[in-house]
């Protein structure tokens, strides 16, 4: 079918096939390119800003505990009571502000777990250790901290443990899917500029044999066949002298 076709319909089809191999790799590649933006951009918003928010909700924690134990006259109850009721509202936000991040179905579980550990302290230990400060029973704020605080916080210490650690777990996965993908890129993206060398290389070479060769060409290569084929044509002649004897 090729040979029916003129060289300036080969050259179309030629071009066309390159350009439409051209446009599908950049494609390609483009939308690889934006699919690991908006990965990089998931581990950042969704893990690093998380394992910061939770961080701070641990740190918060403690602050309490810390503002809590050091509460111990009538003079520091108010300036304690207002530092530690600041503190639990920077805790509320940074959990808040975690539970916006886009979090997996593992990670949900594990969340209201915690949340439901928190609730809990803060309702039994927290709340009961601010009403004794605010009536100035420090024996009441000591007793919490040394009985159901120190019981009752490691288990919500542990449940925030494996909440981070479950950070790095979903960010490495994000980073192993990433790249993987760019390895199956790079395969595809190089077949693809080979594939396109050899057609171009074909297709130069097709065109080149089928281009009309020059005059001077033309008259060398009749030559070459008359000279090839002179003895055999003045031996089956009849008017050709004979041979020398």
């Amino acid at each position: 079918m090729s040979k029916n076709l003129n060289l300036r319909s080969r050259l179309l089809c030629v071009t066309t096939a390159m350009s439409l191999l051209l446009l599908a790799t950049g494609g390609y590649g483009v939308r690889g390119i934006a699919q690991a933006n908006a990965a990089l951009r998931s581990v950042y918003d969704d893990r690093l800003a998380a394992l910061g928010h939770l961080e701070q909700v641990a740190r918060a924690g403690l602050h309490t505990q810390l503002q809590l134990a050091l509460a111990s006259d009538a003079a520091s109850a108010p300036a304690t009571l207002q530092a530690v009721q600041a503190t639990l509202k920077r805790e509320r936000m940074a959990w808040d502000a975690y539970m916006a991040t886009s979090l997996t179905p593992e990670e949900t579980l594990a969340a209201r777990h915690v949340a439901a550990l928190r609730t809990d302290f803060a309702t039994d230990v927290f709340a009961p250790a601010l009403a004794a400060l605010r009536t100035h029973n420090y024996r009441e704020v000591a007793r919490i901290m040394r009985g159901p605080m120190q019981q009752r916080y490691p288990q919500v210490q542990q449940a925030m443990s494996e909440l981070i650690d479950m950070q790095l777990v979903v960010a490495k996965a994000a980073c192993d899917h990433a790249q993987a993908d760019y390895i199956v890129r790079r395969a595809v993206s190089l077949a693809a500029m080979a594939l396109g060398l050899l057609m171009a290389a074909m297709a130069g070479w097709r065109h080149c044999t089928a281009a009309r060769w020059p005059r001077w060409v033309k008259t060398w290569r009749r030559s070459a066949k008359a000279q090839t084929g002179a003895p055999a044509v003045a031996a089956a002649s009849p008017a050709s002298p004979a041979p020398w004897r």
